[in-house]
């Protein structure tokens, strides 16, 4: 099965109009939406601990199953959830500890 997702106002923040040539463009929805869409599909993480050492996180089995869902049933909005968890999408606009 291939995974499919859209982008989501509640989840990825503000998205690029039909008519915006920013529509086509790299950004900070595309770059949250392929993160979270990835978790929701897969369960893979790819987000590091907000902290100072910016390792990536590891959750168990148990605690991802019940994000996947509640970020999937639009209980809790994807980047709140990950602030809950002092977590941050690894978008890769960010510069990465030594």
């Amino acid at each position: 099965m291939f995974p499919g997702g859209n982008l989501d106002a509640f989840h990825d923040g503000e998205i690029p109009a039909p008519e915006s040539a920013q529509r086509h463009e790299d950004g900070p929805a595309y770059r949250l939406g392929a993160i979270r869409e990835c978790f929701e599909e897969s369960g893979i993480l790819l987000a590091r601990a907000g902290s100072a050492s910016g390792q990536l996180l590891d959750l168990d089995l148990e605690s991802r199953k019940a994000a996947r869902k509640a970020v999937h049933g639009n209980q809790v909005a994807f980047p709140d959830w990950l602030q809950r968890i002092d977590g941050v999408a690894d978008s890769g606009e960010c510069s990465r500890p030594g």
